[in-house]
């Protein structure tokens, strides 16, 4: 696996499709109309010198990748074959890839995220990555919390017209020109005192606030437009 990725075509074929996302997002998700619930989330911890680690599902990563253009983020991707081209791609959008996860390297991927985090950058680990169960949360993110003290973000997707993959995850794709929404909620604390069992009671919290999330976007095209507005209204 990591012998392929030292190939000269593998490289390049990497280079090429970080360029290809890059000009797909100008093009196409750059243009799309954007709602988004609950940003005071976001932007209360961005005005903070320490930032906070985002946590969304693996289903939202083609549009998802887009939302951290130019933040200097750090973001945790495996260290297989796919996350070589996710690194390349990530870096493209002027963030961090920082190369681990649950199978190779997730420790110290987990370590490299702290310190970026407590830095001062923008983390963002998948919760279900890299290869599932879909919307089945994992530690990672909560060990990361408890050990920078930053909150996590959940983060949900959603587009009124969309693709969705026959894949694990069932990738969201938004169609061109397509409606998009993003969810941000509250942010989530884990205290460092905590114990194992205290941390498998948060794992078992954020994993039912990131599928709530999840039902909320999704949920959100399908109603009447005046309950859409007032439930923008109400959480912005």
């Amino acid at each position: 696996m990591w012998e392929r990725q030292q190939k000269l075509y593998f490289r390049l074929m990497a280079w090429a499709v970080g360029w290809i996302y890059l000009l797909v997002c100008q093009l196409f998700f750059r243009l799309m109309p954007r709602t988004t619930i609950n940003p005071m989330n976001f932007d209360r911890i961005q005005a903070q010198p320490l930032k906070g680690i985002l946590v969304p599902w693996h289903c939202y990563i083609p549009y998802g990748w887009w939302m951290c253009w130019k933040r200097n983020g750090a973001i945790m991707v495996s260290k297989g074959n796919f996350g070589a081209v996710a690194a390349a791609i990530t870096r493209r959008l002027g963030c961090i890839p920082v190369r681990g996860g649950s199978r190779f390297g997730g420790k110290e991927a987990l370590a490299e995220i702290v310190d970026y985090v407590n830095k001062g950058h923008w983390g963002l680990i998948v919760a279900d990555g890299p290869r599932g169960p879909a919307h089945v949360c994992k530690m990672g993110p909560i060990l990361a919390a408890q050990q920078t003290g930053r909150p996590l973000i959940p983060v949900a997707f959603s587009a009124k017209r969309k693709w969705t993959l026959n894949t694990w995850d069932k990738t969201l794709i938004p169609k061109p020109f397509s409606p998009v929404l993003w969810v941000f909620g509250d942010p989530f604390y884990v205290a460092k005192d905590t114990s194992q069992e205290g941390l498998e009671t948060r794992r078992q919290e954020l994993e039912r606030i990131l599928r709530e999330g999840y039902q909320t976007a999704q949920f959100y095209w399908n109603t009447d437009r005046t309950w859409r507005d007032e439930l923008f209204r109400r959480r912005t």
